[in-house]
């Protein structure tokens, strides 16, 4: 007797619309559900694409993506559902604030500064 795995998201999405649209849907998931958390609300796809600075128009078609690969879910919310996802999330989502802190402060290198060692590294 053959042992049957329970069918992961990412085999959901490929049977219902490719590896192509699957891993665009599930790029969107992972990019929807940060912006979820950050704004602690469902965010529209004009926040998701200006929340990581992409097109507004690939944020559609991710979106799009996502709606075809699953059809009977309304948003990303439920891939995220276990307590381990969400933590694993808000981690990210907090370090991502604290690093995007630390760019804005004066603390931070300018890039200038950073293409400069970048370039000189090898000299030494």
């Amino acid at each position: 007797m053959a042992f049957k795995r329970k069918a992961t998201w990412l085999d959901v999405a490929v049977s219902n619309g490719g590896f192509r649209n699957a891993v665009k849907a599930l790029s969107w998931a992972h990019s929807w559900v940060h912006v979820q958390v950050a704004l602690d609300r469902d965010p529209s796809v004009d926040e998701v694409a200006e929340w990581w600075n992409t097109p507004r128009r690939s944020a559609f078609r991710e979106q799009s993506a996502f709606r075809m690969c699953f059809p009977m879910l309304e948003s990303p919310a439920a891939i995220y559902s276990t307590d381990e996802a969400m933590q694993k999330v808000r981690r990210t989502v907090e370090v991502l604030a604290k690093y995007d802190a630390w760019r804005r402060s004066d603390q931070a290198p300018e890039d200038t500064e950073l293409l400069d060692v970048g370039l000189h590294a090898s000299e030494s």
